[in-house]
């Protein structure tokens, strides 16, 4: 009876029963979160380059409206450019942060991660509130404001 209840025992608390052969090794979790920090990284990179391009698009609206010495254009666009601004520094100092809590295996990763994504998310709308920045020339109707 006892011959029937050894295997039995050691397989419930987790040992490999007598005679049996060994469980293959799994493969090091190292190499699931290099490929996963690689895509963070890679993600974290893309958004960030369109941070970099919002930022572009709308220090090209801010000028356009100083070159038309149109005000209420250049305060409305250089709004939006300043905002823009402080996403792209967020950014950067988050993608710098993700690169760091990758290299310590720190579960900060994911955190930095959504901060890049985020302020991408808001880079871009300020981009379209930027575009939909009117100016003196839309409230004159007939020569008269």
């Amino acid at each position: 009876m006892m011959n029937v209840l050894a295997p039995l025992l050691a397989i419930l608390s987790g040992a490999a029963p007598a005679g049996a052969a060994p469980a293959e090794p799994r493969p090091p979790p190292r190499a699931e979160r290099s490929a996963v920090g690689g895509d963070m990284l890679e993600r974290a990179s893309e958004d960030l380059a369109r941070i970099h391009r919002a930022l572009k698009e709308v220090l090209t609206r801010v000028e356009d409206a100083r070159d038309e010495k149109d005000l209420l254009k250049l305060l409305c666009a250089d709004e939006k450019l300043s905002r823009v601004k402080v996403l792209v520094s967020v950014a950067e100092r988050a993608e710098v942060a993700l690169a760091e809590a990758l290299a310590n295996r720190d579960e900060a990763a994911p955190i930095e991660s959504s901060k890049i994504a985020i302020a991408r998310g808001k880079a871009d709308a300020l981009r379209g509130e930027a575009a939909g920045c009117i100016g003196q020339l839309a409230y004159e109707v007939g020569g008269k404001t």
